[in-house]
């Protein structure tokens, strides 16, 4: 029984510390204005309510805030996708263009590049992207990002 409760308590700890963002695991995001034209293969966004993650279509997102999350320098998020019998490589991007919305705030425009090589698995798979986007902090006039296909900016 007391293996049991000490396997249990492992666990919980485990699943509890998988929450907390790594900030040493955070790949740098890539300004390049051709790769930022480039298509992305389809992924959902995720969210983890109770320790739980779920899977959330695109159109039923209404604030992207409330799937991304940005820590010092670190912008974090997760998504799902069909995996199981080959690899995936994610990129976030930027093009590095200034943009101004009608409230002033200056921000970059940013998107996942998604390669999944694993398109016809019946696995599903929930992966925790973390980037590195100090370098998009250097200006100090832009306090904000724009995911691609959403409306709402990204406080910085």
């Amino acid at each position: 029984m007391m293996k049991h409760l000490l396997l249990l308590f492992v666990l919980i700890n485990l699943t509890v510390y998988s929450q907390d963002i790594d900030k040493n695991l955070c790949k740098a995001i890539v300004i390049n204005d051709s790769l930022f034209n480039t298509e992305s293969d389809s992924y959902e966004f995720d969210i983890v309510t109770n320790n739980i993650v779920h899977n959330i279509v695109r159109y039923q997102i209404e604030n992207i805030n409330d799937i991304i999350t940005v820590e010092d320098n670190c912008l974090f998020f997760r998504i799902s996708y069909a995996c199981g019998c080959g690899d995936n490589k994610s990129k976030l991007v930027s093009d590095g263009q200034l943009f101004r919305d009608n409230q002033g705030n200056l921000y970059y425009q940013i998107k996942l590049i998604f390669k999944n090589e694993n398109q016809f698995c019946k696995a599903l798979c929930h992966d925790r992207l973390l980037f590195d986007i100090s370098s998009l902090k250097d200006n100090l006039k832009v306090n904000h990002l724009k995911f691609e296909g959403f409306d709402n900016l990204i406080k910085l």
